[in-house]
């Protein structure tokens, strides 16, 4: 009988344990907007864009990092100066446990619905969209990555793309085959979906392009120019998401 007691509180003791080991992983507010500092901190030029402008990235980026996605940005060669962390960290904390939802969601005030919304919301700094870029692929390489999507090929001559109005690329026809084209420039790290050219050699292609990010991304330069006329970061959010809506999220 005494084992049998022994075994059932050690029994206890382990779910306790490892409901407190659970909950201190658990994000909160102040350790997110920690993590948001982070990313932020190492966009380019974060320092010369105004107030408005770092308190709606600091929503988006949140509501990656909810989601479960971080960004890629390379840390910064020149730190931030002392009184330019304390200025974003202010603006971060400004917006602390506020995150995006589907304005359907936010309506039936069910924060438990917002693990709906998954899809990455992705952003980039450029202030000229003009700037030319080119990228040389391997054949090589790419009968590699048309192996991972099911394609099986001996070999390539030829490469084109199909582009829409806008004059963004949105396919890639290759050896006969049609891919959407966010796949390919996500696995060879294209800099847009703005395509002017494409040369061949007997071993690679040499893609040339214009411009910098996606149709679906955010050009932080243009949040920042249309502060001006939209005024809070509310505003902003509105005019980027219309249908969705900033609430706050108290599970942090």
């Amino acid at each position: 009988m005494k084992k049998l007691l022994i075994l059932f509180l050690s029994v206890i003791m382990m779910f306790y344990i490892s409901g407190c080991s659970n909950k201190s992983e658990q994000l909160t507010a102040d350790n997110l907007n920690h993590v948001c500092f982070e990313e932020i901190q190492n966009i380019e030029e974060i320092e010369n864009l105004n107030d408005e402008t770092i308190k709606a990235l600091s929503v988006i980026v949140r509501t990656n990092i909810k989601n479960g996605y971080k960004s890629e940005n390379k840390t910064r060669e020149v730190p931030l100066s002392e009184p330019q962390t304390k200025r974003i960290k202010g603006l971060i904390n400004y917006t602390s446990n506020q995150v995006l939802a589907d304005t359907n969601i936010a309506d039936n005030f069910d924060n438990n619905q917002n693990s709906e919304i998954q899809s990455k919301i992705t952003y980039f700094v450029c202030n000229n969209q003009n700037t030319l870029w080119s990228k040389e692929i391997k054949k090589h390489e790419l009968l590699s990555f048309l192996n991972k999507q099911g394609i099986s090929l001996a070999s390539l001559s030829s490469l084109s793309f199909s582009s829409n109005d806008d004059g963004r690329v949105t396919e890639l026809t290759i050896g006969g085959k049609v891919l959407p084209f966010s796949v390919f420039a996500e696995e060879f790290k294209l800099e847009s979906d703005k395509i002017t050219n494409v040369t061949s050699s007997l071993s690679s292609f040499v893609i040339e392009g214009i411009g910098k990010g996606f149709a679906k991304d955010i050009n932080v330069c243009e949040i920042d120019n249309k502060n001006a006329e939209l005024g809070s970061y509310f505003d902003l959010i509105n005019k980027l998401f219309p249908k969705k809506t900033i609430i706050l999220d108290e599970n942090f």
